[in-house]
This record gives C-alpha cells, structure tokens and sequence, in this order.
C-alpha cells in the first residue's frame, strides 16, 4: 500500500502525534508527510527557476 523504503526513518513528531494510531497508520501518516515535503521542495524549486528565467528575460536586452 505504502512506498516504505528502509532508509526511511520514523519521524518522531508523526508517532507522536498519531501515537493512538496503529503502526500501519502511523507508517501512512509519515510517508504521506514525506510526500508532501517533497511536493513543497518541488514548488519551491518551480517559483525559483521561473523567477530566475523571468529576471534573465527582464535583463537580457541590449544596450543600444
């Protein structure tokens, strides 16, 4: 059901959060967490390459 690599590490503020939760749960919690970090870092990686092509654009004229 859930993409649990080994090298993922339990994420100690989602166990406790979730600590009346069942392992399979908390395992669901950690890794959709992950999910969305990784949707975060790919926004943020977007905004600063359209920002930086945008800057490229305004500044890429020739001086007559």
């Amino acid at each position: 059901m859930f993409n649990q690599n080994k090298n993922n590490k339990p994420i100690p503020f989602i166990r406790e959060l979730c600590k009346h939760k069942t392992e399979k749960e908390i395992l669901g919690a950690e890794e959709n967490f992950r999910r969305y970090l990784l949707l975060v870092k790919r926004i943020c990686e977007r905004l600063e390459r359209e920002e930086s092509e945008q800057f490229d654009k305004n500044n890429n004229h020739e001086i007559i």
